[in-house]
């Protein structure tokens, strides 16, 4: 009788420990599933920020080209007073001009590098023009130097 209740603990013994590895198995292997899943998930933020990276690079490129194309535009001997952009100007090349062809001498030496024009009356004046392609908001940094004085030069007389 005692080899069998010495049987009965030992198998019980068994039992008990067995059942318990069979937990510790589940509790690992929920720790891998876990572990899996954070993976995927670092794996999914690692690819998602590649493609945010080079959408963002690509979108820089695209703007970049854009403003290359504006900037590169220039109506080179374009509109009634194309030495406004040619040459620096003196008295002799204005003196008979009105206070309007002023202005639009003024106006062409923006229009020729693309200025989109905010009054009235340069935008109707521009639109008319063939040569005129409406691109910047500021055009100030591609004027040239002979540009911005002549520029100047005719606000004296304006």
């Amino acid at each position: 009788m005692l080899k069998s209740y010495i049987t009965l603990y030992i198998l019980s013994v068994l039992f008990f420990s067995c059942q318990n590895n069979d937990s510790k198995i589940e509790e690992l292997e929920k720790k891998i599933q876990m572990q899996n899943e954070a993976i995927a998930k670092d794996k999914e933020a690692v690819v998602n920020n590649t493609l945010e990276e080079k959408d963002a690079e690509i979108n820089k490129l695209k703007n970049k080209k854009k403003a290359n194309d504006n900037s590169s535009y220039f109506a080179k001997g374009a509109g009634m007073f194309p030495e406004g952009s040619q040459r620096y100007l003196s008295y002799v090349d204005i003196e008979y001009l009105s206070s309007r062809d002023l202005k639009i001498m003024r106006n062409e030496i923006f229009a020729r590098h693309g200025y989109i024009f905010k009054t009235s009356d340069m935008i109707q004046h521009f639109s008319e023009q063939s040569w005129y392609r409406p691109l910047n908001n500021d055009v100030t940094a591609y004027l040239s130097k002979i540009e911005k004085e002549n520029v100047n030069f005719i606000k004296q007389y304006e």
